[in-house]
């Protein structure tokens, strides 16, 4: 009788592939060592970061989304209308037991 090779050997090749393209993929990604920053275009929808951006073109200075403050996460909206994410891959901050965030000290 022939050797049948059905889904069990596709299975494993496709575990193989998607092993090799998750090894490319974290080959590619830059060591975080600290926080990084990208600027992005202010989509009409983002409803939430409207006042922010508002706020910030008729101050002429960022303004930062509070709502949207994690504590790894900062958003900023500027004046030109794109707003600037800063990420980190360890927390920057915390939330206090009133709510509100405090900077997490590292002395």
């Amino acid at each position: 009788m022939g050797e049948s090779h059905g889904g069990a050997g596709m299975s494993g090749l496709r575990r193989g592939i998607a092993g090799v393209m998750s090894a490319a993929l974290l080959a590619a990604l830059p060591a975080l060592t600290g926080p990084q920053s990208v600027a992005h275009a202010a989509p009409a929808e983002l409803a939430a970061g409207q006042s922010a951006s508002v706020r910030a073109a008729a101050r002429g200075e960022p303004v930062e989304m509070l709502s949207e403050r994690t504590p790894y996460t900062q958003t900023i909206a500027n004046p030109d209308g794109t707003f600037t994410l800063t990420q980190s891959t360890i927390p920057q901050r915390v939330r206090d037991v009133d709510g509100s965030w405090q900077d997490i000290g590292t002395t």
